[in-house]
């Protein structure tokens, strides 16, 4: 019997992880507090939540691509659009999910961008350490 040396490593991306449980708590912290943000129900939410993460994650290396030469410019300006542009496009596209006023989606695209920079700072900082 050969044991193999080594660890594996985790069984679902830290990245990952760390990013939508972010995206999770930011939408819920918007729903429960902010007027304006509305799920029907928690199904609806975790979907919403989900969803944003999910389609983000394959989209930032992109976009971080297309924008390198302006990042010290832009600062993560891109990332903040997509976010928008996802919660405008599921707000208005999924039933059970709806943003009112003008401020909520911009305010709440900013903290779920500034989620998912500091969950990618954060995991790459603790795992480059190991």
């Amino acid at each position: 019997m050969s044991s193999h040396g080594g660890s594996k490593g985790p069984l679902i991306d830290p990245n990952l992880a760390t990013r939508l449980f972010g995206t999770i708590i930011v939408l819920a912290f918007f729903i429960q507090f902010v007027p304006g943000f509305h799920a029907v129900d928690l199904f609806t939410f975790i979907v919403i939540a989900v969803g944003i993460a999910l389609i983000e994650i394959p989209l930032r290396p992109f976009i971080e691509l297309q924008t390198l030469i302006f990042t010290p410019v832009t600062i993560g300006v891109p990332l903040f659009i997509v976010t928008f542009v996802l919660l405008f496009l599921f707000s208005h596209f999924f039933p059970g999910f709806t943003i009112t006023g003008w401020w909520q989606m911009p305010l709440a695209s900013l903290a779920v961008a500034f989620v998912h920079v500091y969950a990618e700072r954060y995991t790459h900082s603790v795992y480059q350490n190991k």
